[in-house]
């Protein structure tokens, strides 16, 4: 009978592998045929050419990872790609072009780094592999009860912080900010344990965060939530690879009408809007208007802003027209001072009180309004620090450490299942390709904490395990 058990666990290790081989080998060849047609029919650089194929690896990674665990790597890759390479590509290719959001150097300069950076950051991230059975999860969920008491106190907390968010403490605002975002924790326990009010609880906190996101003309958060979150929905309702690609390819539309009517947007929540219309119903009538815009008049679409916000690698290549030219490279110290204001407590040492948005104006020798925040962003925090080709190799080990997180998380979960359902929370930060070393560790290092001194006090109090 063991024997009968082994072979049944033998093939079927086969058939996983087997199919994972056949996803890699898809990746890979519809990422090199578009570089190399797009190399073959213009006279576009051949590094910007790859550029263009890990583009295309990224989106069909990410796809072909839907409905089969957390995505939290691919969003990771996918974001990195878009904004360092993609965006970059239609900046240089692309007639139209801001006063500050342009190109600081030329694209040979530029694509020699991003490029191969971002290939090591995928290499780095596919270095380690895990897997998660979100089906052994949700079973756990289900006979520990905790989709109907857990979940529901989850989501109660977070709607309840984000009510008193505007009283608490600056000192607190951070403590504030992830006790809020548990609502999103608490659904997702229910859409893995396919609880049948789940649907009902998606629409009601997306709702609620979508009015939260117009009243304050903020959409970041929400977008970011919504891709994490679309991962574990792929797998409770098992879309299709068809039902995936009109998804993302609706959702992408949203975006760039997002995009067309952002800063109209907000100058008119600013100046005040009419008593008779609420926010929501403003910002929908705009993306209505704005898809028509795009629609009739497709050729006085301002191609220059839609792309400055995607396009973070004017941020770079500024940090690449500075440094070493103005300033010198750092040789990790931007790195060395981002793990110890994260790790090593502040009654041991003194730490440093910073803007985010003082290296920016260090490293690209811009300034910008002191109620802006900027950063430079992992990538040209490797460059300011080693240069092209030391940048390189840190983004390759920077990709491994994400890695290993990772999979510590999901050994971790071998004795406490539902905490992979915190990993969005715990990545929130991480995935962003904007963000600076510094912003990452203190997100993942203090929501860590928040996380885990919420785990033993829940245990000792109710007795419950998350």
């Amino acid at each position: 009978m063991i024997k009968v058990e082994d072979k049944k666990l033998e093939l079927r290790n086969n058939e996983l592998f087997q199919s994972e081989l056949a996803r890699e080998v898809f990746q890979f060849v519809s990422a090199s045929v578009v570089a190399l047609a797009f190399y073959v029919s213009s006279e576009m650089y051949w590094v910007t050419a790859l550029g263009i194929g890990v583009v295309v690896y990224s989106i069909v990674w990410y796809i072909e990872s839907l409905g089969r665990g957390a995505a939290i790597l691919q969003i990771m890759l996918l974001i990195a790609a878009f904004q360092w390479v993609l965006g970059p590509i239609i900046a240089y290719h692309l007639e139209g072009e801001t006063l500050k959001y342009r190109m600081y150097v030329s694209e040979k300069l530029y694509m020699d780094f991003a490029v191969p950076a971002v290939i090591a950051l995928l290499l780095g991230l596919r270095f380690i592999s895990t897997r998660v059975n979100l089906a052994v999860i949700a079973t756990y969920i289900k006979n520990t009860g905790l989709e109907s008491r857990y979940a529901y106190i989850l989501i109660f907390i977070g709607l309840f912080i984000d009510i008193l968010v505007p009283y608490f403490p600056r000192s607190l605002l951070f403590v504030a900010y992830i006790l809020a975002q548990f609502k999103f924790v608490g659904l997702l326990y229910l859409i893995v344990a396919e609880h049948r009010f789940r649907w009902l609880f998606t629409i009601f906190i997306f709702l609620l965060s979508l009015i939260s996101s117009a009243e304050h003309g903020l959409f970041h958060g929400l977008i970011l939530w919504s891709a994490l979150i679309f991962s574990y929905i792929c797998i409770a309702i098992r879309l299709s690879r068809f039902g995936k690609l009109i998804v993302l390819t609706t959702s992408m539309a949203l975006l760039i009408a997002l995009q067309v009517v952002k800063a109209d947007y907000r100058a008119m929540i600013s100046s005040g809007i009419p008593e008779n219309e609420s926010k929501v119903s403003l910002l929908i009538d705009m993306l209505l208007g704005s898809f028509d815009y795009i629609q009739s008049d497709s050729s006085n679409v301002d191609i220059a802003s839609l792309n400055a916000r995607l396009n973070q690698g004017w941020i770079i290549s500024a940090v690449m027209n500075t440094v070493p030219q103005n300033v010198e490279f750092v040789e990790g110290e931007t790195i060395l001072l981002a793990f110890q204001d994260s790790l090593i407590p502040r009654f041991i040492i003194d730490k440093r009180n910073v803007r985010v948005s003082d290296n920016f104006e260090k490293f690209t020798g811009l300034n910008i309004n002191k109620k802006t925040s900027m950063g430079i962003s992992v990538l040209g925090e490797a460059y300011v620090n080693f240069g092209s080709f030391g940048g390189i190799v840190f983004m390759f080990f920077w990709g491994i450490l994400i890695a290993i997180i990772m999979k510590v998380i999901v050994d971790i979960s071998k004795t406490h299942p539902t905490i992979i359902l915190w990993v969005p929370l715990i990545f929130l930060q991480m995935v962003k390709a904007e963000t600076e070393i510094v912003v990452v560790m203190n997100h993942g290092v203090k929501t860590i904490i928040v996380i885990t001194i919420f785990y033993l006090e829940t245990k000792k109090i109710l007795g419950w395990r998350i």
